[in-house]
């Protein structure tokens, strides 16, 4: 290799992607076997030595439900264990699964587009993480990471890597204060991120990690058929049957402006959407009309790991972002879901 690529991983609770730098300096995300850019975090056990991650392991999910592992993310850094085909695993175990079968694709990919030499493979990444995460899910992923073979260089915050993305680092102005909204499958998180040339600073996050667009697609199966054929399914009986969907993600976002801004009055200049529902064109529309200030979207669904090969290609040598903010453990339980047994 002419130059030492390093990958960015956005291990998602129900996709992964994969990207990297290319030669010209942009960064791109790469197909798997299937040539899609993105891998459902799945895994399906035939036999305790035979295993599907992706696709084919989603839709036997459905069906053997007792041989497959879906949003394992959420259990990284438990006492979580699963017992498959007669192997007991814990998270660490079943995320590195998947994170070695990305991997393996990316390899695979960019070898047969002759970037890689057949004798060459990419080992070394970084990996992207919720803001929420705390020491235990982050040594978790990590551990994960090393599992599966990989040298794990550093983790970053999802949101600070959706910032990295937007080029943020290479603006000139002066400070901004950006709100990033991330609305996923399964979880919404909102971050908010004061931005300078030279420094990223994580200063308040909040989210559900039980709220994303799985509950957009529950909602229109409830629109009664009389209106959708009447309507032919148009936006304005959708919006209707999922409006108080996309108030709660205002809420919970005001809710963690209010937090931030009883530390200081700074106010927020953009806000970035994030994650693959921030597509639903209702979510830019009623945050322009609601915050009335710039609602800036590019690939949404590919920012985080396009951010975290950004940050590994360009910045891990000599640039620290700042991610002290932790949050309490109250906040976790509170926003994140009821205390485990």
């Amino acid at each position: 290799m002419s130059k030492e690529i390093i990958f960015g991983i956005d291990f998602g609770i129900n996709y992964s992607y994969v990207a990297y730098m290319n030669a010209e300096g942009k960064t791109e995300c790469i197909k798997n076997a299937e040539g899609e850019k993105s891998t459902p975090s799945v895994i399906y056990f035939d036999s305790g030595n035979f295993r599907i991650v992706g696709e084919k392991a989603k839709h036997y999910s459905v069906t053997e439900p007792e041989k497959s592992v879906f949003q394992i993310k959420r259990e990284l850094g438990t006492d979580y264990r699963r017992n498959i085909c007669d192997i007991q695993y814990n998270p660490e175990e079943l995320t590195a699964i998947i994170l070695m079968e990305i991997v393996k694709d990316a390899n695979h990919t960019l070898k047969e587009q002759g970037i890689l030499a057949d004798r060459d493979e990419v080992n070394k990444v970084v990996i992207a993480c919720p803001a929420y995460y705390g020491f235990a899910e982050k040594n978790a992923l990590k551990a994960a990471g090393e599992i599966a073979g990989l040298e794990v260089l550093d983790l970053i915050n999802e949101p600070v890597a959706a910032v990295i993305c937007n080029n943020y680092l290479s603006d000139d102005s002066n400070r901004k204060r950006i709100l990033v909204y991330d609305l996923g499958g399964s979880s919404f998180e909102v971050s908010i991120i004061d931005c300078d040339e030279n420094n990223l600073e994580l200063v308040g996050a909040d989210g559900d990690a039980h709220l994303g667009g799985k509950d957009w697609d529950e909602a229109k199966v409830k629109v009664p058929c009389r209106n959708w054929q009447e309507e032919n399914g148009s936006l304005e009986v959708i919006n209707e049957y999922t409006s108080d969907l996309l108030n709660k993600t205002i809420q919970i976002t005001d809710k963690c402006i209010e937090t931030v801004k009883a530390k200081d009055s700074v106010d927020i200049d953009e806000i970035l959407l994030v994650g693959g529902s921030a597509l639903m064109p209702q979510v830019k529309e009623l945050l322009e009309a609601y915050y009335k200030i710039p609602v800036l979207m590019s690939e949404p669904d590919e920012m985080i790991a396009k951010g975290a090969a950004i940050y590994g290609n360009k910045y891990l040598q000599n640039y620290e972002y700042n991610d002290s903010f932790e949050p309490k453990n109250n906040f976790v339980v509170a926003v994140y879901g009821p205390p485990r047994e």
